[in-house]
Parts: C-alpha cells; structure tokens; sequence
C-alpha cells in the first residue's frame, strides 16, 4: 500500500487545465486511466508468462486493485477540479 501511496502523489495532483469542464463521466475515466499508466504497466507486466517469486505474485495479485484505485482517486480529483472551475465562473 505504501507504493500505492508514492506513486500517487508523483500524479497528484493534477494540472488543472488538463481539465475541460464541458468532460463526461466517460471523458473523466479516460483521462483517469492515461494518468494511472503506472499501474496500468503493472498490471500489463503481471500478464506475462514467467515463473514470478512470492514477492511478485503478491504485487502482481494487488496490480489491478491498485490501478482500479488510482482511475478512482484521480477521477474524484478531476471533478473536483470542475465544481471548482464552476464555482470560479460564478
């Protein structure tokens, strides 16, 4: 969880004009994902065909979870980043 953590908070946060307010759920999410490619990677490595130690198999069995979280947690943040945008031109 600690990695988790780390490599988090080398993407967040994020730029604010990455953010367009007019983005969908949909646009969000993929946006979401192009920033969480870290743990895309993993999950990417884990799918290769090799014998992996016990250290591995436990990084590679969170590797989705992780990458769920992090579209997740980016994903809030850039909504946050709308309603302030929003706020702002009121």
């Amino acid at each position: 969880m600690e990695h988790f953590e780390k490599t988090l908070a080398r993407i967040l946060p994020i730029p604010h004009d990455v953010v367009n307010v007019k983005m969908s759920d949909e646009d969000i999410r993929v946006e979401a994902e192009v920033w969480c490619k870290p743990f895309a990677c993993a999950v990417q490595g884990c799918s290769e065909p090799r014998v992996r130690t016990e250290a591995e198999k436990l990084r590679c069995s969170e590797a989705p979870r992780f990458y769920s979280m992090c579209v997740q947690r980016v994903s809030l943040h850039m909504k946050d980043i709308i309603q302030d945008k929003l706020n702002k031109k009121k």
